[in-house]
């Protein structure tokens, strides 16, 4: 069965992160990373996102964030149709801090 994009906040995200049973893939374009990194993540702007790039990581959870959400639940309903299942968007999109 199709499902959208799972939403999960923050404080999962990070446990899971914390525990490395996650990584973060942060889908905001390239100047937006550059006035806020979050430590650990890895960049990858939705307009390069690359399906077989983040299989091809071979991690655990994949936990996508954005400014404000929008773009990761694109990102994620993109990697579900290439067939990755254990994909997350940050709802709201804001990180600790």
């Amino acid at each position: 069965a199709e499902r959208g994009a799972v939403e999960v906040d923050v404080a999962v995200a990070s446990a899971w992160l914390e525990d490395e049973s996650a990584i973060l893939l942060d889908v905001r374009e390239q100047e937006e990373l550059e006035m806020e990194w979050i430590p650990g993540a890895t960049p990858m702007p939705l307009s390069k996102l690359d399906a077989k790039e983040v299989a091809d990581l071979n991690a655990g959870k994949i936990v996508v964030i954005c400014h404000t959400g929008r773009r990761s639940k694109k990102a994620v309903e993109r990697l579900i149709e290439y067939g990755i299942k254990d994909v997350y968007s940050v709802r709201d999109g804001r990180w600790l801090r």
